[in-house]
């Protein structure tokens, strides 16, 4: 691997890093429980994430679009729902955004689950080929 290439990658994973640990810091400031809960099940399977990424670097490149632009975002929308809820803003279109923050974050769980299941399934498969080839050779 040239050095270049071992440098970007390294750029990349720090770029994820950061963003997860500035989310982390934005979850601390979370006052409401039940979107903390679910910030706190999405942080979870952002370290899961992460170290798979960590310790495949083919994985990083479905990944990459996350650090740079995905994470950053989800934090600057978890930020300003915090300011809503901290300045106790209720009007009509406050409580529709807050309503709608928190869906997106319950959707954004099922999303990141379903990324770290991805990074498997070619495994799975491989793993399923190998139990029909050996159940079809014990019937013989």
């Amino acid at each position: 691997m040239e050095d270049k290439e071992l440098l970007s990658e390294i750029e990349e994973l720090r770029t994820v890093k950061k963003s997860i640990n500035n989310l982390k810091k934005s979850y601390l400031e979370i006052k409401e429980e039940n979107i903390k809960q679910d910030v706190k099940k999405i942080i979870n399977w952002l370290d899961k994430i992460y170290e798979e990424i960590f310790n495949d670097k083919n994985k990083l490149k479905k990944f990459k679009m996350y650090g740079e632009f995905y994470l950053p975002t989800i934090k600057n929308i978890i930020d300003r729902y915090n300011v809503i809820k901290v300045k106790k803003i209720n009007s009509q279109e406050a409580i529709h955004t807050t309503n709608k923050i928190e869906e997106t974050i319950k959707k954004l769980n099922e999303h990141f689950e379903k990324v770290y299941n991805s990074f498997f399934e070619n495994e799975v498969l491989d793993l399923d080929a190998d139990i029909r080839v050996l159940l079809h050779e014990i019937k013989k």
